[in-house]
């Protein structure tokens, strides 16, 4: 309940003796704010009715005289009505009053002894002498048992709640498609779950102090957002990264947790703590270092998952334990955030789920799935209030401290589990990051436990016999701290023995035997169908969880042509194919891209050690043709070659020596040896008109012409014949040349964006040469490597046969008088070219003429005539029925006197020339078929 002004409400008055309780503390106090203690035999049982109670706020005393006291507690309270601040307040024997500040997680310091602060009659509150005390501050069995119980409930239901989001949310079922309707959920369930409780025993769980609305929005709503941005920051990063990475990186939330502490003034800044968070810090950075399937974005939600983590104990510990908000019970608190977390993951919801797809997800399909879904995210929710509730409860009946040390061990378990239930991977460096953290979060808690037990000794040996039952009642907390710390070590030793075991099992299957057969069937293991329309049957997998190598059979479209390829796949950490809506498999290199195969085609690799794939009529589709040539076995690498090796391990044969029109990171291409571009993207055969090659300088792109026409070319001058030993190899970053030359070993051609995740370059039936990286939702491009100042136009195809391309667009050649030599092939997509309006032929060369066109450039330029004038040229292409066009260059000032002359047998795309951007004057003229004598028309 919420009130506009804070009010108090009275807990127990006793008839005889018009004792009340103060509000806010467990002091009890009569009309005159004077403290009494002799009456709390009577009363002993309201203080301890409830199992939630906290460690009371009190002050200390020794004996030396009778001395009024004054109400520290009720003094408190009143300061708070005022607007003070956290402070508690003892009054000492000059008549001022000291100031404190309140220590949420070690107890307020009033519980600790004050030699000037004493009882009235030397009674002391809460005990009757001190061998009563001595007694309290012994750990029962009970208590340690209690407490192992929460903690053991609390694994139960955070484990089971992590394997169920990792499961709905990670790639095993598809991808939940709205992780956040799904957390909305549980928060609401977990609001009503907890207000119906609260409302049905609303006599035990009324608070007794009444919120502020100003409080409610300072402290209440802050906690609530801050806890379901956790959640759903945690649930994201479960999309993109494994269970046991995850929970090392959200190892690091108590450095947040001390920053905050620090923000709040719950914790005073000091070397030691600076070192711990040093050394959290440090174990972070060993275990992102060596991971292998690192996502950038995956790291950034747990990370701010940690920090969120961190305010939100913080503040969720003082609103606990902390009775001036009336909130220390753990339900009563559930009741007030869920609530927000609910409306605010709603908000979310309704702006970043995909609810215009959930149509074609299978969870929303169909009534029954629907009702599937819901039963799912009912089964969640239940999980997550449960474990919610026993946080809250080991907040508040423990400490900060205990919970933290067991958080400690609990992932631990985590991570356990996560390598037996989903196989992640788990390496020494990850091992020893994990260790570093843990060894962090153990001195940090070390160093809390220091805190606490100092604080509860006193400052001299008389104050000692003087400890009150509120300090007894929390001085199991740092004992049992202290057990956990003593199993730690036995427990990590498991868990190293538990990784050790499991590293030697494997999930993927990158290797074959002879005398291996696949069918390439309905039924064949390792079949995957995705979006997209395409189709993947995987033989072999090298690696797991993310983008990784596989081959096996491929289709695209109506699956009635099957490829044996290569090609990128995503997988979860038991090397299953995942992502079937945005994963799309990513064809790095095929064997039978000229003649594809159907549907029950077979792959063997014969006792003889030759590959062979047939068709489904047994006709020979491909072969590596390397049999009797002494092969072992087949295997994937983690490069993505596919080799076939001998018994001394000795390469035989491999499809890096075969490109097709891939390359990928580690790849070279040897002088001689070229990608070459499909037809188009649905029909893959090879004999389009691109090709992309090795030289002994560098490389060249060009059209398939004769002769072929370059539009591309990276050289370095002055190497001496290599005969063939060059090669280019592709690194993370760039294409580089790699000589035998004794002056220069590598010499970068081409810059490339550094690889952050899996990569490859795709040589396209346009002549592109492109760059795909897979980024946090599907593939990306990220670099056109052969697109330069002059952009799309320096294409040869970009216009298609006798288009004219200025800044993207594209136009046929006209004349400067009403002749129409080239029309459209069709208006509405000038990017296909354009036809002649009468056929060019030999037959008849006398009616050849030349329309000559301005400012017009052509993407290939070979000087077929070097230093010559205009008319020169022109008549050189009359001449030659062969030549098409005569292509004229010269300088800016030169009047065209003297220049270059360029006649190509072919012509592609033209495109207009930029003078500022060239630095020199080009002009055209084409060869065009009339029927009569004219003149040379002039656009």
């Amino acid at each position: 309940m919420v009130e506009s002004e804070l009010t108090t409400e009275k807990v127990e008055e006793s008839a005889s003796d018009n004792l009340q309780r103060a509000p806010s503390f467990s002091g009890w106090c009569d009309d005159n704010d004077t403290l009494h203690s002799a009456q709390l035999g009577n009363v002993r049982t309201l203080t301890d009715d409830f199992d939630f109670e906290l460690p009371l706020v009190n002050q200390n005393g020794i004996r030396n005289g009778s001395v009024d006291v004054v109400d520290t507690q009720n003094y408190n309270f009143k300061q708070r009505m005022k607007g003070g601040g956290d402070l508690a307040v003892a009054s000492t024997r000059n008549g001022k009053d000291r100031y404190v500040p309140f220590d949420v997680e070690n107890g307020s310091t009033s519980n600790q002894t004050h030699p000037n602060v004493v009882l009235e009659g030397s009674t002391y509150l809460d005990h009757h002498d001190t061998s009563q005390t001595i007694s309290k501050n012994v750990v029962s069995v009970a208590d340690v048992l209690k407490t192992l119980f929460l903690i053991l409930v609390w694994y139960i239901f955070s484990t089971f709640l992590t394997l169920y989001n990792k499961t709905l949310l990670g790639d095993h079922l598809g991808k939940f498609p709205a992780p956040l309707l799904m957390n909305t959920f549980h928060f609401a369930m977990q609001a009503v779950l907890s207000k119906a409780i609260t409302w049905f025993w609303s006599q035990k769980f009324q608070p007794t102090v009444m919120m502020t609305w100003r409080d409610y929005f300072l402290r209440v709503v802050p906690t609530a957002l801050s806890t379901a941005m956790d959640v759903n920051l945690s649930n994201a990063s479960l999309v993109f990264i494994s269970v046991t990475f995850a929970t090392m990186c959200k190892s690091a939330a108590p450095i947040f947790l001390l920053l905050f502490a620090f923000a709040f003034r719950l914790e005073s800044p000091s070397l030691k703590l600076l070192g711990i968070m040093l050394i959290i810090s440090i174990g972070v950075l060993l275990t992102v270092a060596k991971e292998t399937e690192f996502e950038f974005w995956g790291f950034i939600f747990v990370m701010l998952a940690a920090v969120m983590s961190g305010f939100r104990w913080t503040m969720t510990q003082i609103l606990l334990q902390k009775e001036i908000y009336g909130l220390k019970n753990p339900l009563t608190l559930m009741s007030y955030v869920t609530p927000v977390m609910a409306l605010s993951t709603a908000m979310l919801s309704l702006i970043f789920d995909p609810w215009q797809e959930f149509g074609d997800s299978s969870y929303f399909d169909s009534s029954w799935h629907i009702t599937r879904s819901c039963l799912l995210m009912l089964f969640g929710g239940t999980l997550a209030f449960f474990m919610v509730l026993t946080e809250y409860i080991l907040v508040s009946v423990t400490s900060a401290v205990t919970v933290t040390i067991a958080g400690v061990v609990k992932e631990a378990v985590t991570i356990v589990v996560a390598v037996f239930y989903f196989h992640d991977k788990f390496t020494w460096m990850k091992g020893v990051g994990l260790l570093t953290i843990m060894c962090g979060v153990s001195l940090f808690n070390w160093y809390k436990y220091s805190k606490l037990q100092k604080g509860n000794l006193s400052e001299d040996e008389m104050s000692r016999s003087s400890t009150q039952n509120a300090a007894a009642k929390s001085s199991h907390h740092p004992v049992f701290f202290m057990a956990l710390c003593k199993i730690f070590p036995s427990a990590f030793i498991l868990l190293c023995c538990s990784f050790y075991l499991i590293s030697g099992q494997r999930f993927d299957y990158p290797t074959a035997n002879l005398s291996t057969t696949w069918v390439n069937s309905i039924s064949a293991p390792h079949s995957v169908d995705f979006t997209d329309g395409s189709r993947v049957r995987a033989i072999l997998l090298r690696g797991t969880f993310g983008p990784r190598y596989a081959c096996g059979f491929y289709c695209n479209g109506n699956c009635e042509s099957y490829l044996f390829a290569i090609f990128i796949v995503q997988t979860n950490s038991a090397s299953q194919i995942t992502s079937p809506a945005i994963g799309f498999p990513q064809v790095v290199w095929s064997a039978n891209r000229n003649n594809p195969v159907k549907i029950n085609s077979t792959l063997q690799l014969t006792a003889a050690g030759d590959l062979v794939l047939r068709d489904a009529d047994g006709t020979l589709a491909w072969s590596t043709n390397t049999a009797g040539k002494s092969v072992a076995g087949l295997s994937l690498t983690d490069e993505g070659n596919l080799i076939l090796f001998d018994s001394k391990n000795a390469t035989v044969w491999q499809s890096f020596d075969h490109p097709t029109d891939s390359l990928v990171p580690g790849q070279k291409l040897v002088s001689g040896m070229k990608l070459t571009a499909s037809v188009s993207r649905t029909n893959w055969t090879e004999g389009g008109l691109f090709s992309f090659s090795a030289t002994d300088n560098g490389l060249v792109a060009f059209v398939e012409s004769n002769p072929p026409q370059t539009y591309f070319e990276a050289s370095v001058g002055g190497l001496n014949p290599s005969g063939g030993s060059n090669y280019v190899m592709y690194l993370n970053g760039s294409l580089t040349l790699f000589t035998n030359s004794t002056d220069t070993t590598e010499l970068t051609l081409i810059s490339i964006t550094p690889a952050s995740s899996a990569q490859y370059m795709k040589f396209e039936s346009n002549g592109h040469l492109k760059v795909y990286e897979w980024q946090s939702r599907g593939w990306r491009e990220v670099d056109d490597l052969l697109t330069g100042f002059r952009g799309e136009c320096n294409y040869p195809t970009v216009c298609g046969r006798y288009g004219i391309c200025t800044m993207g667009q594209c136009s046929c050649p006209t004349s400067s008088n009403s002749t129409v030599y080239f029309r459209p092939i069709k208006d509405r997509l000038p990017n296909l070219g354009c036809s002649e309006v009468t056929r060019l032929t030999c037959n008849n060369s006398s009616n050849h003429r030349l329309l000559e066109v301005e400012d017009v450039d052509y993407f290939a330029f070979d000087a077929d005539i070097s230093d010559t004038d205009l008319n020169t040229c022109k008549d050189a292409c009359l001449r030659n029925c062969s030549c098409k066009a005569a292509f004229f260059r010269s300088g800016l000032n030169s009047s065209r006197t003297r220049g270059e002359c360029y006649l190509p047998t072919e012509i592609f795309s033209l495109m207009n020339n930029d003078k500022d951007k060239t630095r020199y004057d080009s002009v055209a003229f084409i060869k065009v078929q009339v029927e009569a004598k004219t003149a040379v028309a002039k656009i």
